[in-house]
């Protein structure tokens, strides 16, 4: 079967047959004045997972995902500190990739900076200005919108009703409202490079379109970010391009991941409204992260709250009770009822070739372990091996860090075969006590039938 994913642009589903050829596939990367927080790693543990599919499938892949080091947020990051915009954008950016490494985000190929694309940048700006698609202005040069006629399709815009009330970089000689800034024109401040319209820095939208056409062409596989990207942002990306160019469709299919919500309203740092992706690490780990963000589909927005980072904590601690609980049994019995799993296998294949519909795979994987621990004592030992090593292969392929095999400490084990022997002579009271002495060192102890389980939660 073919792996399929809704198109934003059209709504329609684009098929990617299997091939020898990379995939070519593109992702808004932060823009580096601050620290990223969990609404930012949404997007980016979604894209993460996604890559890493693709190529446990035997598809290469090729995944891009950009540094904007210029932008007017960091110029005024670095004012406010009394620092260079270098200094902020490198320390920014080295705090970014520290904190992909703690969410195990792993699959990025290449991130191409801004600031080293000053020359495409400049060439695509004069491209065009040459066949009619921008203007100079006093203050710089500008993409006039109303010469591309499908501005506004992906983000399904009625730009009538959005002209009004745009935001607009002071500039009285602009035609529309709408028209964006291509390059702007600088008066001593830095950073600014020299240009055929004088000294300046480019607008957010052209540096993206100049990195992916110096890197993957005119027309490449996949575009993906944030939904809250779609406009402006990537409106002006597909009209710069395909201005340029004159073909269409700019990519193949566009990917969006829903945005994260908390107590109803986007989570961003200009509401004051964010918890950075450290600050969530500090109380969870990073594989709690993933779960709640693949328990969504990257369409789909995600309501944070304490209660879901909870409920999503409570699915991680589960898988790793799994693969301790599963060993466990597996070594200590022999012989049982035979398992099949080809058709679970199935089931998850199925879900993530259909738009990548990570919740449904999850749910699949769920349905195995929660068959798995209410079963594993009537099972064969080399199926119940068997589906352990499938479904925590699945998740690894997904992102998710392996449990470590749990070496139990010789007091516990000491303590629990004790309150075996006070159990089975009926000395409640001393096995009560002896239970509350493992748990308070942080393991806790099931009783089965073939002995005690200890498993450390964490």
């Amino acid at each position: 079967m073919s792996l399929h994913l809704t198109d934003s642009l059209t709504g329609k589903s684009v098929a990617f047959p299997k091939t020898k050829k990379p995939i070519r596939l593109f992702v808004c990367g932060p823009t580096v004045y601050d620290y990223s927080h969990i609404g930012h790693a949404r997007t980016y543990i979604a894209f993460d997972a996604f890559a890493r599919f693709l190529r446990w499938r035997a598809q290469p892949v090729t995944y891009i995902q950009n540094i904007t080091d210029v932008d007017d947020k960091i110029i005024a990051r670095a004012a406010e500190r009394g620092v260079s915009y270098t200094a902020i954008a490198r320390y920014y950016e080295r705090a970014y990739h520290a904190a992909e490494k703690k969410l195990n985000i792993v699959s990025v190929d290449s991130y191409p900076r801004a600031s080293s694309y000053i020359k495409e940048i400049i060439a695509l700006i004069e491209a065009l200005i040459a066949k009619g698609y921008a203007y100079q202005t006093d203050h710089g040069v500008y993409f006039e919108v109303k010469k591309f006629p499908r501005y506004g399709e992906l983000s399904r815009q009625n730009l009538d009703a959005v002209r009004p009330g745009w935001r607009v970089e002071i500039d009285p000689q602009k035609k529309d409202p709408l028209d964006f800034a291509l390059w702007k024109k600088t008066k001593g401040e830095k950073p600014a490079w020299q240009s055929p319209w004088g000294a300046g820095r480019p607008g957010w939208h052209i540096e993206d379109t100049a990195i992916t056409q110096k890197l993957f062409g005119v027309q490449y596989d996949i575009h993906g970010g944030a939904s809250e990207l779609k406009f402006p942002h990537h409106e002006s990306e597909i009209a710069q391009q395909e201005a340029v160019s004159g073909k269409h469709p700019m990519v193949k299919a566009w990917m969006h991941t829903g945005v994260l919500l908390i107590n109803g309203q986007k989570m961003s740092k200009s509401l004051k409204n964010f918890v950075t992706i450290d600050e969530f690490l500090s109380t969870y780990t990073a594989n709690t992260l993933r779960y709640l963000v693949l328990s969504h589909h990257y369409r789909s927005p995600i309501d944070y709250s304490p209660e879901a980072a909870h409920a999503a904590h409570e699915a991680a601690q589960s898988i790793e009770r799994f693969a301790a609980y599963s060993a466990f049994v597996a070594g200590a019995q022999k012989t049982g009822k035979r398992l099949k799993i080809a058709q679970w296998q199935k089931t998850v294949m199925a879900a993530l070739e259909n738009d990548f519909n990570t919740p449904a795979a999850l749910a699949e994987l769920f349905r195995v372990i929660s068959y798995i621990n209410e079963n594993a004592l009537s099972l064969h030992h080399t199926d119940i091996l068997t589906a352990r090593s499938w479904v925590l292969q699945i998740l690894a392929m997904l992102g998710f860090t392996p449990p470590t095999m749990q070496k139990i400490p010789t007091s516990l084990a000491r303590w629990a075969r004790k309150r075996e022997v006070c159990r089975a002579s009926k000395q409640f009271m001393q096995a009560d006590a002896l239970r509350k002495k493992i748990q308070e060192v942080g393991y806790t102890v099931d009783d089965t039938p073939i002995g005690p389980f200890l498993y450390h939660q964490r």
